[in-house]
């Protein structure tokens, strides 16, 4: 996976398919994440975890969608 060329291609997605800021800040913290895993097929990583980088409670983050 280029890391480069998805973030390009994501934030050329969101011209034409709008996202609350949320759910892009997620998508974002997602591939870094899955950036510093060397893009593995799976990762895990914890809810706590995505709750402190966003800054979000708990039902916030359920609430938020990843196409």
């Amino acid at each position: 996976m280029n890391y480069l060329r998805e973030i390009n291609a994501f934030v050329d997605w969101l011209e034409t398919n709008p996202l609350d800021a949320i759910t892009q800040a997620l998508w974002f913290h997602l591939m870094i994440i899955n950036y510093k895993c060397n893009f593995q097929g799976w990762f895990a990583v914890a809810n706590l975890t995505l709750r402190a980088k966003l800054g979000v409670d708990k039902k916030t983050l359920s609430n938020t969608v990843i196409f």
